[in-house]
């Protein structure tokens, strides 16, 4: 939402990480822009509105408190009942969802590797030119070696900062399933080939 605000009012800006970086010559109206989602993360719900619950059940008090953050962060007007489940404006269903989905990935993503600075793009840049070989030809050797080298550091990562979790997700999936294709006894060189072309257009629009 902070970014959006940036962008509509035309100030110049950048992240390195999660710290905002501007102009001090606009501090005072990048403050007002904060504070506006600040407000905005503190909506109340509307009494009238029709509402729709999710069930918080194996949710701990860590997990929850990320939701909370990025609830916030979106200006989602939320609460929770008495029992402990979150309580939104049906309008925000499918945007609430997705949010969930975003913690749930990054939970799931806790003890692997975490790629830093420019690691992920120079990663996906190596990855690409080895799948762009194996579709070519699937008996390439440096293309079965980069696959196999670069697609097994994929599998093992995070999501960097700026992908999304589930995006990053197909792609670990993409790989590993290129990875078993060419591992196996008797590499069957079509599907090889094929794979390789889908997941290096992937791949292409992130490089």
């Amino acid at each position: 939402m902070a970014s959006q605000l940036l962008v509509a009012d035309g100030v110049v800006h950048s992240w390195q990480g999660t710290t905002l970086m501007v102009h001090e010559s606009v501090e005072e109206v990048v403050d007002g822009l904060l504070e506006e989602v600040q407000v905005a993360g503190r909506r109340s719900l509307e009494a009238d509105a029709p509402k729709t619950a999710f069930e918080m059940e194996g949710w701990d008090d860590d997990l929850r408190e990320v939701l909370v953050e990025r609830l916030v962060g979106t200006g989602v007007p939320h609460e929770f009942d008495d029992d402990g489940d979150l309580v939104i404006h049906e309008i925000d269903e499918e945007q609430v969802d997705m949010v969930i989905d975003e913690v749930l990935a990054r939970r799931e993503e806790h003890d692997l590797e975490k790629l830093e600075g420019l690691e992920a793009n120079d990663l996906l840049s190596a990855l690409f030119l080895a799948t762009d070989r194996l579709r070519r030809d699937p008996g390439d050797s440096n293309g079965v070696l980069g696959v196999i080298e670069h697609g097994e550091r994929l599998v093992r990562s995070a999501a960097p900062f700026g992908f999304e979790p589930s995006s990053w997700s197909q792609l670990r999936e993409a790989a590993a399933l290129l990875i078993d294709l060419i591992q196996q006894e008797e590499p069957p060189v079509d599907e090889i080939s094929g794979q390789a072309e889908m997941l290096r257009e992937t791949l292409r629009a992130l490089v």
